[in-house]
């Protein structure tokens, strides 16, 4: 049994069909690459994926059990997410994205701050820019 099954999925946005009765299975363990051109289908199946986009034909299945119906957040719980984009490793070495560098400038220019005592500190932006998502609330338990 496959860990991921996608059978002849069509899913868009209004009337207009990005895909077309797509088809694709994941193993337990597998790593899968999703490679297209622009405006080839691949954002579209993996919100599709995701539950973003409801498909209008075609079924998901996660682990055996027909997920297609199922909201956003319930296939989170589940353990199927969307990450929006990924960092490019084709940036030069020690470019910030925009948002880091406003982070970090605004760091410096703040200074230090009293903090509540029940209040753990944030990482200095430059470290934050490295970690996972999931470890940058201040209050997590991490």
């Amino acid at each position: 049994m496959s860990l991921l099954e996608v059978t002849d999925v069509r899913s868009g946005y209004g009337r207009i069909e990005a895909l077309h009765g797509v088809s694709l299975h994941v193993d337990e363990g597998e790593a899968v690459t999703i490679i297209g051109s622009n405006g080839a289908g691949k954002t579209t199946l993996l919100k599709t994926i995701a539950g973003h986009l409801r498909p209008t034909a075609g079924r998901v299945v996660l682990a055996g059990q027909d997920i297609t119906t199922w909201s956003p957040e319930k296939r989170t719980r589940a353990g199927i997410g969307l990450v929006r984009r990924a960092a490019r490793s084709s940036r030069p070495a020690g470019h910030r994205p925009p948002v880091a560098r406003r982070l970090h400038a605004s760091a410096r220019r703040e200074g230090p701050r009293r903090r509540r005592p029940h209040a753990r500190p944030l990482p200095h932006p430059a470290r934050a820019v490295q970690q996972l998502a999931g470890t940058l609330s201040a209050a997590s338990s991490n």
